[in-house]
């Protein structure tokens, strides 16, 4: 169905999204647009519903601003 590959494609943008957002310097616009999605605030809007948190904040989890990693224990 229609839904069904729209959920999907969704999907698909949000797993493509999260390693940029982790580990790359790219905006969250640059992001939006490379993962094909051209309105940044549908794309951040998509990107809470589906992972809970904003594009900004999720990239934050990975890359504090004071530089200092978070330990893994």
């Amino acid at each position: 169905s229609k839904r069904r590959s729209l959920t999907y494609l969704q999907h698909l943008l949000i797993d493509t999204a999260r390693p940029l957002l982790e580990l790359g310097d790219l905006t969250v616009q640059q992001i939006a647009d490379q993962v094909g999605y051209g309105d940044t605030s549908s794309f951040a809007r998509l990107f809470r519903e589906r992972v809970g948190l904003s594009p900004g904040a999720y990239r934050r989890r990975f890359r504090p601003e004071n530089g200092i990693e978070p330990s893994s224990k």
